[in-house]
C-alpha cells in the first residue's frame, strides 16, 4: 500500500486507505495515511487534504485532539483559499470538534455569505460521525 502513488493512495475508492476506512477501521485507516506520509515528499498542493482525510478518520475514532491538529495542518494559505471557504469549512469542523457551537455558527454564516453558497445543516460536519468529546 505504501509504495502506492499518491492518486492511487488517496483519491481511489478501492486501493490505499478508502478500503480500510469503508470497512470500519478508522484507526488503521488513519494510521496507514500518516505511514505514507512519513514516506513520500507528496505534492505540497495536496498534503493538507492527506491531513484532512487522516484527521476525519481519527475524529471519527474519538481522536479529538490529533483531528484538531491534522485539520489545522490542512488549512489553505489566505492567497490559495481564494474564496472557496475552505478554511471556513476547517474552522466548523474545529468548532464541532471542540463543542464550540458559536464558533460552529459563525463558520457556518461565513460559508453561506460567500458568492453562490449555502449554509451547512448544522448537523453536517466532516466529523460527523465522530463521537462527541468526553464520550
Amino acid at each position: 500500500m505504501l509504495a502506492l502513488d499518491e492518486r492511487a493512495f488517496d483519491q481511489t475508492p478501492t486501493s490505499g486507505w478508502r478500503p480500510l476506512a469503508a470497512a470500519g477501521c478508522d484507526l488503521v485507516a488513519a494510521d496507514a495515511i500518516a505511514a505514507w506520509r512519513a514516506s513520500h515528499a507528496g505534492d505540497p498542493r495536496t498534503a493538507g487534504l492527506l491531513n484532512w482525510h487522516e484527521g476525519q478518520l481519527r475524529a471519527n475514532a474519538g481522536q479529538t485532539a490529533p483531528a484538531i491538529a491534522l485539520f489545522e495542518a490542512a488549512r489553505k494559505p489566505p492567497a490559495e483559499d481564494m474564496g472557496f471557504g475552505w478554511n471556513l469549512y476547517v474552522d466548523g469542523s474545529i468548532a464541532f470538534l471542540r463543542r464550540d457551537l458559536a464558533g460552529l455558527d459563525t463558520a457556518r454564516a461565513k460559508l453561506a455569505a460567500l458568492p453562490g453558497r449555502r449554509a451547512m445543516p448544522r448537523s453536517a460536519s466532516t466529523a460527523s460521525r465522530a463521537p462527541m468529546p468526553g464520550r
